[in-house]
């Protein structure tokens, strides 16, 4: 018979026993809380409205049973009453074959990093030990026990690694780390420390405590039948509290249901009386959905609901259920989780698989029972929707008037998961729900192997969900800083993390190779600085990194999980300032700044900005000019340092892109000087890679033409108009690839090409109103103008016009003296030009 079929066949028998014993007791509602399996007058009391064993309930799909309402604090006198309940049946302890895994593994704070302790077989040599350690670099701290040694470790081992290695070797009976043990954080709470809460051992609680035992902004909300108020336990841990159902203010409790759970969550520590909560640092938001009845109904919890949420609460717990699909339930509980509130319920006491509201929600922490021997709870309900297990029977906790008993059940389980969510949330209230349920799940201790004949598959299964909720697991992972790293120079990495909330400081380790061995590299002894610089690195080389948080008590850390390694590749900077500059017609010339502890640089060279590029310079100087270049071709550049590690080269990261253009130089030193009545000489200098040069000339408007293309560096212009003042302008081309390619224009000169002026002027008188002048040829003369005046420095005026050399002026007056000066002009087209005046020359008239 499997596991299931027992639940069945249980379950079954329990229902024919109802029928015959209790009535008609309906099984769609949850049973009542388990009787206790033991009492003591002295700590368990008597409750009035407890005594009252649960009544048949009608079934009413509008209504959702308190799991565990038949609430008896019953005095040992009362026991056999309760045995002849069905509910009360209890299968008898057998003896169980079982294991326990836990998903913790060891780290680097469990045990010293430095030597490990080794066992050889008792007829080994102490020579022979020597000998095997010093073949491993091993060496022989202390050998004071015989065969049991203590050795040193070299730093280069991981220490792990070399316990195995060691325990591979034939004359070797055992190796092992040589563990840390820390004193163990106690309260000072009675029945915490006596054992009466038993399962605050199962589920690690005290370690869970070395790191936090809750903090007040961390607050659960309990959904139930409202709390002993005036209960001692309680005092200062309610923040606020409500009924559900009347809208007011009074939460008394009345079955005690409530005010159990309560305390298993968040009863005070340490205050020299009854028992500690698992989450005594946080605060309640007690909420009243059963106002003194044995049902709630959905609208009151979905109220309940809402006002926790909206009352801060972190956690929520309902120790509540019903074996029916709720959607207006199910959508309270969604958007509570919408708002990072983490909802925890009970799983239920009849042994089914049945679905049940609000255990089986998709968003839902489903808790089912576990026992002492770490195995599901023989009433617990199972199946596929549950997620978690957490002790449920023979739970002391608080009670009414002030008291304390014993309970079993679901509704005692679900609080204890809700106290664990709220430790986490304390020492990462970052977390979102989903990562809250990771972290529990994860560190669940997983219940595996035969027991009672039955065996438990490994992981996850229907009967125990992950497994038992590992408190001190649970925080340790919860207070795994959140972990990055970012190059922060040529030869440092910031590594930054995540606040944890109580931690006293952080721990960083640090390995050069992926699960390679980890050092202490860093220790910041401040719980709020959330960055560290690891300084004086070489760059080339990956680095792995991880932190841890911790606390400190007294003189004891108390660590958190290592956060997940984060690696990061040190690059040796881009270097800056990097420019890229023509050099010549065929050359670019690149320059950058040195980078510290570059073993050289390399240039990398494309014709278009997104490449390919490859590789033209390789060297130690930070500047390089490019050869062989086709002018006029746009070149991009980048530039990046590399250094040797490990005989291989390795690079930093590139500049941003620059490009230049190689292009001809500027054709300088241009002369223009006239060269005759119609033309104009130009002279430059030679341009290197030209090919030929360009002459370009401004018209009237001032706007530059093309006139001519020469090969040398020298052009005579011609068939011009004389007198008229010739802007020039030259510049170098280049062919390349079948296309002129410019360098840039001279600085502009200006020549005027002009006529001679006429010479051997001679002037003569041969009658009373005529003058004679003559004079000599002017060559490219298309004519002369004659300009006379009555004094040498006066004005003259045009007298007359001839294509001859001489001409007669027949207006003069007779005995006046008269001055003339002749210039030649030239017509070109449409344009005239003039040369310049000769000498005046004077002559009397007769």
């Amino acid at each position: 018979m499997d596991l299931n079929d027992r639940m069945k066949k249980t379950h079954a028998l329990k229902r024919l026993l109802s029928l015959l014993l209790c009535f008609a007791f309906l099984i769609c509602v949850f049973s009542m809380d388990l009787p206790v399996s033991r009492a003591e007058d002295k700590d368990i009391q008597n409750d009035a409205t407890d005594q009252q064993n649960a009544d048949t309930e009608e079934e009413n799909p509008d209504q959702t049973s308190d799991i565990d309402t038949d609430e008896d604090d019953q005095i040992a006198d009362d026991e056999n009453k309760y045995d002849e309940q069905p509910e009360v049946e209890f299968e008898e302890e057998q003896a169980d074959t079982y294991e326990v895994e836990t998903t913790e593994q060891p780290d680097p704070a469990d045990y010293d990093a430095h030597n490990i302790i080794v066992k050889f077989k008792d007829n080994v040599s102490p020579r022979a030990m020597s000998s095997a350690l010093e073949t491993m670099g091993g060496t022989i701290d202390e050998s004071d026990m015989g065969s049991l040694l203590l050795v040193d470790v070299p730093d280069d081992q991981d220490i792990l690694g070399f316990v195995e290695e060691l325990e591979n070797l034939k004359n070797v009976e055992y190796a092992q780390p040589n563990y840390v043990y820390n004193p163990i954080r106690s309260v000072n709470d009675p029945y915490a420390k006596n054992g009466t809460q038993w399962y605050l051992n199962n589920i690690s609680a005290f370690g869970a405590w070395d790191y936090t035992m809750g903090v007040s902004s961390i607050k659960i909300a309990v959904l139930d039948t409202g709390i002993n108020t005036s209960h001692p336990e309680f005092s200062s841990q309610i923040v606020a509290a409500w009924n559900a159902v009347t809208g007011g203010t009074n939460v008394e409790d009345r079955h005690s249901h409530g005010t159990h759970v309560a305390g298993i969550a968040a009863a005070k520590a340490n205050n020299s009386a009854g028992i500690a909560g698992i989450a005594p640092g946080a605060k309640l938001v007690i909420v009243d959905v059963f106002n003194g009845q044995s049902s709630a109904y959905t609208y009151d919890i979905i109220k309940g609901i809402e006002y926790a949420v909206a009352n801060g609460a972190r956690v929520i717990n309902m120790s509540l259920g019903g074996y029916y699909y709720d959607q207006a339930f199910e959508n309270a509980v969604n958007a509570a989780v919408a708002s990072n509130v983490v909802v925890v319920a009970a799983a239920g006491n009849d042994g089914t698989s049945d679905y049940i509201s609000p255990s089986d929600f998709e968003n839902t922490i489903s808790v089912i029972a576990s026992n002492q021997s770490n195995t599901d709870a023989n009433f617990s309900n199972y199946g596929a929707s549950k997620d978690i297990s957490a002790p449920g029977v023979d739970i002391y906790s608080t009670v009414l008037s002030g008291r304390y008993g014993y309970k079993d059940g679901t509704s005692m389980s679900s609080p204890i998961v809700a106290g664990v969510a709220a430790l986490i949330l304390s020492v990462n209230p970052n977390l979102t729900v989903g990562e809250v349920k990771n972290i529990l799940y994860k560190t669940a201790t997983d219940v595996k192997g035969n027991h009672n004949g039955f065996n438990y598959p490994v992981g996850w299964d229907q009967y125990t969900g992950h497994g038992i909720v590992n408190a001190r697991a649970a925080v340790r992972m919860a207070a795994r800083p959140k972990t990055t790293v970012a190059r922060a120079s040529a030869n440092s990495i910031k590594i930054s993390w995540s606040r944890i909330a109580c931690a006293s400081g952080y721990e960083i380790y640090q390995a050069t190779a992926s699960g390679g061995t980890y050092k202490k590299v860093g220790t910041v002894t401040s719980g709020s600085m959330t960055s560290w610089t690891h300084t004086n690195l070489t760059s080339g080389a990956t680095y792995y990194y991880k932190v841890r948080s911790y606390v400190t008590l007294g003189s004891t850390k108390h660590y958190s999980n290592d956060s997940a390694v984060k690696s990061l590749f040190l690059e040796l900077p881009s270097p800056a300032g990097l420019s890229t500059v023509p050099a010549s017609f065929n050359s670019v010339k690149l320059a950058w700044r040195k980078v510290t502890g570059a073993g050289g640089y390399q240039v990398y060279r494309a014709t278009s900005e997104s490449g390919p590029y490859k590789a033209v310079y390789s060297g130690k100087a930070n500047k390089f000019t490019d050869k062989s270049l086709t002018t006029g071709t746009i070149y991009y550049y980048k530039v990046r340092a590399f250094r040797k590690t490990g005989g291989k080269i390795v690079g930093g990261s590139f500049t941003a892109v620059q490009n230049a253009r190689p292009v001809l130089s500027n054709a300088a030193g241009l002369k223009a000087k006239t060269a005759g009545f119609d033309n104009v000489k130009l002279f430059w200098r030679k341009v290197a890679g030209a090919s030929g040069y360009e002459i370009h000339r401004a018209d009237a408007s001032g706007t530059y033409k093309l006139v001519a293309s020469a090969k040398g560096t020298k052009f005579t212009d011609k068939a011009l108009v004389p007198g008229t003042a010739y802007s020039y302008r030259v510049r170098a081309y280049r062919t390349a690839g079948g296309r002129r390619v410019y360098g840039g224009f001279t600085v502009v000169q200006t020549a005027r090409p002009v006529l001679a002026k006429p010479g051997s002027i001679k002037t003569g008188s041969s009658s009373s109103n005529a003058a004679q002048i003559s004079w000599g040829s002017v060559k490219g003369a298309t004519g002369y103008q004659v300009y006379r005046s009555t004094s040498q420095s006066g004005t003259y005026d045009l007298v007359g016009t001839t294509a001859k050399r001489s001409f007669t002026d027949t207006t003069p007056s007779a005995g006046v003296v008269y001055y003339y000066k002749v210039r030649a002009y030239r017509t070109v087209g449409n344009a005239t030009g003039y040369g310049p005046y000769s000498a005046a020359k004077s002559v009397r008239i007769k």
